[in-house]
């Protein structure tokens, strides 16, 4: 029985542990790689819009790499550069939406905001 528990207890460990390795914060590496993360309902088309790819739903898509947790590498010039996220609903509508997690914001021109990002380097 104490076996049995012990296994119960790490298994719950392991899950809390993977359910808090999901962080949706933007991660600038070297080189101007970013990785961004969202979080949309399982099977959502998601993608990156912003000033880098003229704000186009579906130009650089974002991969489910979980359930509902999408995932996408991009490469991007030193500066600042402005992102939200596209979900395409099953009717083929576009939402724009807000990053949960920017480092920055900056409010848009349809009363919303959008992240920015802060590349380091010269430009």
């Amino acid at each position: 029985m104490a076996r049995v528990r012990s296994f119960v207890a790490l298994a719950l460990l392991a899950l809390v542990g993977e359910g808090c390795m999901w962080n949706p914060a933007p991660r600038v590496e070297h080189g101007g790689q970013v990785r961004l993360r969202h979080e949309a309902p399982p099977g959502t088309a998601v993608s990156v819009v912003g000033d880098f790819n003229g704000w186009t739903a579906g130009l650089d898509p974002l991969h489910e790499v979980g359930p509902g947790q999408y995932e996408a590498t991009l490469r991007l010039g030193p500066g600042a550069h402005i992102y939200a996220f596209a979900q395409v609903s099953s009717d083929g509508g576009v939402q724009v939406v807000v990053p949960e997690a920017a480092p920055s914001y900056i409010d848009d021109d349809l009363g919303s905001r959008d992240g920015v990002l802060q590349i380091p380097g010269e430009r």
